[in-house]
């Protein structure tokens, strides 16, 4: 039996519905994007003890000045396999009409640690994909933001060592370590849509549609679901600051 139409397309509407509810509430304001590619400074961590030593709050002697994006794999570093650090000042935008504020890293690789002023506000693992930093109740002002990167592979890391063999059986690319992409402020409003999939399932007995929006706001949110009839399920309200609907 093939789904009703009808029903779906009530679901999907109030689904989109919700969507233009919680973004409508809150305040509009245009979203701006500060390049931060250049006046970065760049220092190997050889002993890996900069966190120890301090570095996650203050620049240490011997760093040089580099332009993202960056990977210290490609110069007189080339043959590093461990830490690197990367330091630079930032401050929010002069307006300050925005209610929120994401610091965002086209890619970095491998396993990515941030600070600012010396405490520790976000970490990823992985070397090919966008992912963000949340600084809109953390920079109130100039601050310094450090950035910690591992390139080392490990049996579970992507790449990493072969699953045959030993430790020294590779995959046939080099672990270019750094801040490999560039690097940007994004400030605007409360809510906005992170992400949208749409995904179909399609068998003999009939065919699914499952819509998902991801969205971010700071204020309560309601989670909405359709199942395979088309209904929509009752509102769920929630107090985290990523939506998840659908």
């Amino acid at each position: 039996m093939c789904l009703p139409r009808a029903p779906l397309r009530q679901s999907l509407r109030a689904v989109f519905a919700t969507v233009l509810l919680v973004v409508a509430a809150a305040p509009v304001h245009a979203a701006a994007r500060m390049d931060l590619d250049e006046g970065w400074t760049f220092r190997i961590d050889p002993e890996g003890r900069g966190e120890a030593l301090g570095w996650s709050g203050k620049e240490p002697a011997g760093t040089r000045a580099i332009r993202l994006p960056h990977s210290w794999n490609i110069g007189e570093d080339h043959d590093v396999l461990g830490v690197g650090w990367y330091f630079r000042r930032i401050e929010p935008p002069a307006s300050g009409a925005h209610s929120h504020l994401g610091l965002h890293f086209g890619a970095t690789f491998y396993s990515a640690r941030v600070f600012l002023d010396g405490r520790e506000i976000g970490s990823h693992e992985g070397g090919f994909t966008e992912w963000s930093v949340d600084l809109s109740d953390r920079l109130r002002g100039p601050g310094f933001l450090a950035v910690r990167i591992d390139n080392r592979p490990g049996r579970v890391t992507i790449p990493g060592f072969a699953e045959r063999g030993g430790t020294g059986a590779w995959y046939d690319w080099w672990a270019f370590g750094g801040i490999v992409r560039e690097v940007w402020m994004e400030a605007g409003g409360a809510a906005g849509i992170v992400r949208q999939a749409i995904r179909t399932e399609v068998s003999l007995r009939g065919a699914l549609v499952r819509d998902r929006i991801v969205l971010r706001e700071f204020f309560d949110v309601l989670m909405i679901d359709h199942d395979q009839a088309g209904e929509v399920r009752p509102p769920i309200a929630d107090h985290h600051r990523i939506a998840d609907i659908g």
